[in-house]
């Protein structure tokens, strides 16, 4: 093995570890809407905070995600996002009123957001030039961060099995800690950092884009309202922290094998069918949850949400980085995020939070899993067409 394969292998070890880490703060955040329910916040009230959150962040991730594409190297964006967000962390942990939470969570969500699609586009350039093209190593790295999200999920909920009023300090040295390995990323460069620039918004030239986007917009404001609700709904229930910690680990752990070999499960069917298996196993999941009542069925019903993930989050990663272009890869993930996690989760959590205060949580989700059933009906047609398009480009 000669100098530059082993700073290549060093430097992906460094990737793996900053996932790592980086989804333990994931696991760790899957506990927030409990945190906020600890703390006296209502249900409408979470929904305001994760909106604004949204809506901040949403309007600056087209520059978070040009500036990664413009800057010398990728790794100083993701460098900021840890440090300013794990800061902040620490702040909002010492207030329990309602408007500086909103405040806090707002600044952590506008500068945390671009952290994870920058990292993708430095993990798929760097496996795609030292590793001759090998896409499947991203599911692996994927996968890395799904343990972290697990042991991140199972710690807290069994060190903080009282009370959750210290998660916001657990989370901000999390992040610090992130931020030291962030040192240690390999220097992948911004592509626009010399000659042409190129619009973040020519990417919308592409109707494979659009699509792509509007669809995962559509069915992820489902899966945003369970995101930030759920843990609460448990809570509701009368499950406590260690119970909601041991779901949240047990629910992920198809994640495993699936990440491993994703990029060989992407290429079994089209980008479009994909999405379209996501909304109906998912419309089935919120009915589920809709008549939950144990630990155990919990547990069950989160299994299959490895579709979220894969479908929504990773596939989705695969395809922008096959079919955009270098000067804007950073950028097409960023968009990616802003779709995933950016817009759906104003809509999901602003409505989802209201209804349930009116109706109750677990009616919410009845109603999302009819949602989802329309939604995978009305667009057979169209992703058929997209599916014809890749292979005409794929053609040429």
């Amino acid at each position: 093995m000669n100098t530059d394969d082993r700073k290549a292998k060093k430097e992906l070890a460094v990737i793996y570890a900053v996932f790592i880490m980086y989804f333990i703060h994931n696991g760790l955040n899957s506990f927030m809407p409990k945190y906020f329910g600890e703390i006296g916040i209502s249900d409408s009230q979470i929904g305001v905070i994760n909106a604004v959150a949204a809506i901040v962040s949403s309007l600056c991730q087209p520059f978070w995600g040009s500036l990664t594409d413009r800057v010398k190297y990728k790794k100083y964006i993701a460098m900021t996002a840890a440090f300013l967000s794990g800061g902040v962390y620490f702040l909002t942990g010492l207030t329990v009123k309602f408007v500086p939470v909103l405040i806090g969570i707002s600044f952590i969500s506008m500068v945390n957001m671009n952290f994870m699609p920058c990292m993708n586009a430095i993990a798929l350039e760097h496996i795609t030039k030292h590793r001759t093209g090998r896409l499947a190593d991203f599911g692996i790295l994927r996968m890395m961060g799904t343990v972290g999200y697990q042991t991140g999920a199972l710690a807290i909920g069994l060190v903080l099995s009282g009370n959750l009023r210290s998660l916001l300090f657990v989370m901000g040295a999390d992040l610090i800690a992130v931020l030291m390995l962030s040192f240690f990323l390999p220097n992948v460069e911004g592509h626009q950092n010399k000659g042409e620039k190129v619009s973040y918004f020519s990417l919308f030239r592409d109707r494979r884009v659009v699509m792509l986007m509007g669809m995962i917009f559509l069915a992820e404001i489902t899966q945003q309202f369970n995101q930030n609700f759920l843990t609460k709904l448990q809570g509701d229930l009368g499950m406590s922290n260690a119970s909601t910690g041991i779901i949240t680990f047990l629910s992920v752990g198809l994640e495993l094998p699936i990440c491993f070999f994703a990029y060989k499960i992407y290429k079994k069917f089209s980008m479009w069918t994909w999405l379209l298996i996501a909304f109906v196993v998912n419309a089935l999941r919120w009915f589920a949850y809709s008549q939950a009542t144990t630990s155990v069925q919990f547990i069950l019903i989160g299994l299959p949400g490895v579709t979220i993930m894969a479908c929504f989050e990773l596939f989705p990663a695969f395809y922008l980085n096959e079919i955009i272009s270098d000067k804007l890869k950073a950028s097409a993930q960023g968009m990616l995020s802003i779709f995933t996690f950016g817009l759906p989760k104003v809509v999901g959590c602003l409505a989802g939070g209201f209804i349930a205060d009116n109706i109750g949580l677990q009616q919410v989700y009845f109603y999302c899993g009819i949602y989802l059933i329309i939604l995978a009906a009305v667009f057979i047609v169209p992703c058929r067409k997209m599916t014809a398009l890749d292979r005409k480009f794929g053609e040429q």
